[in-house]
């Protein structure tokens, strides 16, 4: 294992882990640097005519002759990579899959083997793709305020083609007599919708999950990979209702903690919700940190 002050993460993600990744020494960076309106109006000029990238890359381009190690999350495009290569090939790259891989704009396929590493939190996509395995992560460091409860289940996310699930659910539900709150997020293609629900600062949806019992997770179709949701819930000991079948086989899954939708009876939900949660074992939550995510990248390459 290297020292993680070798370790850069190209990530454009949920900002709030950002401080949480660099408090464990590793360099963690959006690939491209902070812009003002003029700017980003130039730099989409400048893609259009296809001139050179790099010019609107951050900071840690300065400092590739200190780093071994690139992990850049698949919501970045691969030109950061490909920079990367031909300023110091020594540096081992790794592209990350943070999501199932139709839901990304660079698939597998696309990429050279010879240019970097390929890997998934997606076990079917590790197969068919030919990449490595890694778990998703959270972190034991984000704690939630104790405050009294008012929902007993939240869902906050992006439609990502689930929206009529979504709200199948949702009306389902009410119809059971119990308190939610919803908040979706239409797809970029809404955009133009001007009602459309803005995104919530991840600060903000902790204060509201801490008021809930339980946490809602609707997997993309055709997902086979353990999403944030499941996280929350073990780190943050919330219940969780999923419609995540194969999360039976997960090392955490405990039916007091997990209710499976159209598996389990809708019947018993309040019940559900109201009974003690368990408590999960600290080594199996311990896995899932993001300390010990990071190792396995090096662990699995020995």
């Amino acid at each position: 294992m290297i020292s993680n002050r070798r370790i850069l993460i190209l990530y454009n993600s949920v900002s709030y882990f950002i401080p949480l990744i660099e408090s464990t020494g590793v360099r963690c960076s959006t690939a491209f640097r902070q812009l003002n309106l003029i700017e980003k109006i130039v730099r989409k000029l400048s893609i259009f005519l296809h001139m050179p990238k790099h010019y609107w890359f951050g900071d840690w381009k300065k400092e590739l002759n200190n780093i071994e190690t690139v992990i850049c999350f698949s919501t970045n495009d691969i030109d950061a990579f490909e920079y990367i290569k031909k300023k110091n090939p020594k540096i081992r790259l790794i592209f990350w899959y943070w999501d199932p891989v139709y839901r990304n704009k660079v698939q597998p396929n696309d990429i050279s083997d010879t240019l970097c590493e390929k890997w998934s939190f997606d076990i079917n996509d590790c197969k068919n793709y030919n990449m490595i395995y890694n778990t998703t992560f959270y972190f034991d460091k984000i704690l939630l305020p104790e405050i009294n409860l008012k929902y007993d289940a939240v869902f906050v996310g992006q439609d990502k083609g689930r929206g009529t699930i979504i709200n199948d659910l949702k009306l389902n539900l009410v119809n059971l007599n119990l308190k939610l709150f919803f908040h979706i997020v239409e797809d970029i293609d809404s955009l133009t919708n001007p009602r459309r629900n803005r995104p919530i600062l991840y600060s903000d949806y902790l204060n509201i999950l801490s008021t809930s019992s339980a946490i809602i997770d609707i997997i993309q179709s055709g997902q086979n990979g353990i999403s944030l949701r499941p996280m929350e819930s073990i780190f943050l000991k919330k219940k969780l209702i999923t419609n995540d079948k194969n999360i039976i086989n997960a090392d955490f899954y405990d039916s007091n903690n997990i209710f499976i939708l159209d598996v389990d009876d809708i019947d018993i939900i309040h019940n559900f919700l109201k009974s003690p949660y368990n408590d999960v074992p600290v080594e199996i939550i311990s896995n899932y940190n993001f300390d010990n995510w990071l190792n396995r990248f090096f662990n699995e390459h020995q």
